[in-house]
């Protein structure tokens, strides 16, 4: 959420010299090479991929810094702030590297206008990372200047690539083992130079855009629906996370092949599989075969083509599957169920999908199918994003469609006007019968080979024919230099409808409409339903009617918490060793306040304060305003306990949170207890300003 991520600079002199080059940004210099060629770049191909690794290794950096800064992970001393005039604003006055605070603020570069730096302590080998910080935002995030050095005794110089702070790390012995430190090393590297790549195809998709897109009725270019093209445009991946654009498992040859910020379409493929070897669920009448053979015209005829003979194709369940899954898992990990049928790839039929934001989930292309607002298909695909493969286990295919069902009918409960859910009305997964499975072969076996059907933004009740919906996310997707971000443009958007030239003004607006759509919901399904949705930003539709907010949708019921007094009889059975449920309504207070207040509203709001005429203080007020009222509302709600929203309102106003500590997580990887931070609350101090709607 830094300033300077809004735009490039490609000066000839920001630009690496290829002996510079890391490994991982030389293995993706002849995807690059080729991208660039086939897109006619002006300069040579070589030359656009190495002027956008600067940008790239600098954004990697600071969302490794400013992790560094918020986890102070183990093995390192706690970073500490220190302000222009030698003030700490953290524990620590020993500087390694410098003599004292005064010497380290005199051997730094210029601060421009920064007024602290962030110190970054390695004692082991009598050094200091220094960052300069402009601004030091709530829940710890951080808005750095632009450069970042490393502080010795005898010089100073820049970082460079980020995997150098990790070798710093490792001399502090600040992971567990070698391999980690060699893993973290690998995914911040391959981050930076996807990332890279990611900008060449930023560049290539706004060059086609006459104008900066905002959400409206217009029929979007090269995708299959609107919110499938605002997600083209989010090129940065996570906002805080060191690993932002890993796609572990994946070439970067085949980046420009299945990613969105590549490509509009890729070939979605299909297998059959024995009824005896799947879990299949549904929470409506048709199940996902009958989904897809309804959908996709002659899948059924391929279907019945491909298998063998004396077999009988309403004997087999039909999957659709990731055409990476279907090239590189399907041949070598089911070849002993393809032997013996268990498994039949339908190989002669394709259809065609946009990839959506989180890879795995695809739009299929409207004119290859009976529907004009298809429903979108979330597969499995053994590639690493952030922190995990992005398989499906057959605790999500089992619980995905009642769970979605369970939560749709508790918002039918509360009546809510703008705010729902996308339900997944069907799902299976290849499952050997030996089933369940919470871990070993039987356990991958499921989780490699798996969908979800899931009901589109387009025809949710709450869209109405002249709405659209994007995910969160792409409204706050970063366009190439010297272009009006999407943001902007909507801002613009509202002014316009306003009628008014002052722009603090429509920002506010923009803002209490925003709130207004994605607060109310969430934050009373947790406190009179016992549900804490993941509402962050890339599992958030938002609802626009002429650049307005005026809704919003939640996806994703994987990684839900049900507090389970409160929710009370579900109504089903979860698939065994699940972990969405809780007795102690904590967990699930953790999950909301992280993924609407932290991850979401704490980026909007960041972004808005970074680029527009508007007060971080004035912002959040809002943001509080809004949660008073929902918790006014259910106070005055006889079915609610008091003291339950006594106790909610307590813990999201608090001084401090519970933070997700990714960077500290990714060094830990998988050994021992997880890390455990807390960051401070922009909620707890600022009163609200209570307003009326608009």
């Amino acid at each position: 959420m830094t300033r300077h991520l809004l735009s490039d600079t490609n000066g000839e002199s920001d630009m690496l010299a290829h002996m510079a080059l890391t490994e991982h940004e030389r293995s993706a210099l002849p995807a690059a090479c080729y991208y660039a060629d086939q897109h006619e770049f002006r300069h040579p191909a070589d030359k656009g991929y190495r002027r956008q690794l600067v940008d790239a290794r600098r954004s990697i950096l600071e969302r490794l810094l400013g992790g560094l800064a918020r986890d102070a992970p183990a093995g390192i001393p706690e970073p500490v702030t220190v302000s222009i005039d030698g003030a700490t604003t953290a524990p620590g006055d020993t500087v390694p590297g410098a003599d004292d605070v005064a010497t380290l603020i005199e051997r730094v570069p210029d601060l421009g206008a920064a007024e602290q730096l962030l110190v970054i302590r390695f004692p082991t080998v009598s050094a200091s990372v220094v960052a300069p910080v402009i601004t030091s935002g709530p829940y710890g995030r951080f808005r750095f200047g632009g450069w970042a050095v490393i502080c010795r005794p005898d010089e100073v110089k820049p970082v460079g690539s980020p995997e150098t702070i990790v070798g710093l790390l490792e001399r502090e012995e600040a992971f567990p083992t070698a391999d980690d430190a060699d893993r973290f090393r690998s995914e911040v590297g391959e981050s930076v130079a996807n990332l890279a790549l990611a900008h060449l195809g930023r560049q290539t998709l706004w060059n086609d855009l006459d104008q900066t897109p905002v959400p409206t009725a217009d029929r979007p270019r090269r995708a299959a629906d609107t919110g499938a093209f605002f997600d083209r445009l989010v090129t940065d991946g996570h906002p805080i996370h060191p690993g932002a654009k890993l796609r572990r498992n994946m070439s970067p040859t085949e980046l420009l092949s299945f990613t969105p910020e590549f490509t509009d379409l890729i070939s979605l493929r299909f297998v059959a599989v024995h009824s005896r070897h799947t879990l299949s669920v549904s929470a409506e009448e048709r199940s996902i075969t009958e989904w897809l053979y309804e959908l996709f015209p002659g899948l059924a005829s391929a279907v019945e083509q491909s298998l063998p003979a004396g077999r009988d194709r309403s004997d087999y369940i039909v999957l659709p599957v990731h055409p990476w899954q279907f090239r590189h898992v399907v041949p070598e990990r089911y070849a002993e169920a393809c032997r013996r049928d268990h498994v039949v790839p339908i190989v002669d039929y394709s259809r065609s999908a946009t990839p959506l934001l989180s890879l795995r989930t695809v739009v299929p292309d409207p004119e290859e199918t009976s529907l004009t607002a298809p429903p979108h298909l979330k597969l499995a695909i053994g590639v690493q994003t952030t922190n995990a493969v992005r398989t499906l286990s057959p605790s999500v295919v089992a619980n995905g469609p009642p769970l979605g069902e369970l939560i749709r009918q508790r918002c039918e409960t509360e009546s809510f006007d703008r705010f729902g859910v996308l339900t997944e009305p069907a799902a299976a997964c290849y499952h050997p019968p030996d089933g369940p499975y919470s871990g070993g072969e039987g356990y991958d076996d499921a989780r490699h080979l798996g969908s979800l059907i899931r009901h589109p933004p387009a025809a949710h009740s709450i869209v109405a024919d002249c709405e659209q919906a994007v995910t969160a996310a792409s409204i706050l997707s970063c366009p190439p230099s010297g272009d009006q971000s999407v943001l902007a443009a909507l801002i613009d958007t509202t002014a316009t409808n306003m009628m008014t030239a002052d722009r603090s003004e429509t920002v506010r607006a923009f803002l209490e409409e925003y709130l207004d759509a994605v607060i109310p919901g969430p934050l009373t399904l947790l406190v009179k339903q016992g549900i804490a949705l993941e509402a962050h930003l890339q599992n958030t539709a938002i609802v626009f009617n002429d650049g307005r907010p005026t809704g919003a949708l939640c996806s994703d019921f994987g990684d839900v918490s049900l507090c389970i007094p409160r929710v009370g009889d579900l109504g089903f059975d979860l698939y065994p060793e699940s972990e969405i449920c809780t007795a102690d309504p904590q967990p699930a207070r953790e999950k909301l306040w992280y993924s609407l207040f932290q991850n979401h509203l704490g980026e909007l709001i960041g972004r808005l304060v970074a680029t527009e005429p508007v007060d971080t203080d004035d912002c959040w007020s809002l943001v509080r305003d809004r949660c008073e009222r929902v918790f006014d509302r259910l106070a005055a709600d006889r079915s609610v306990p008091d003291v339950r929203v006594s106790a909610d309102r307590e813990s999201l106003f608090a001084p401090q949170l519970v933070h997700k500590p990714l960077t500290a997580m990714r060094m830990m990887g998988s050994n021992g207890e997880q890390p455990y931070t807390t960051v401070s609350n922009p909620l707890s101090e600022i009163p609200s300003k209570r307003t009326k709607s608009r």
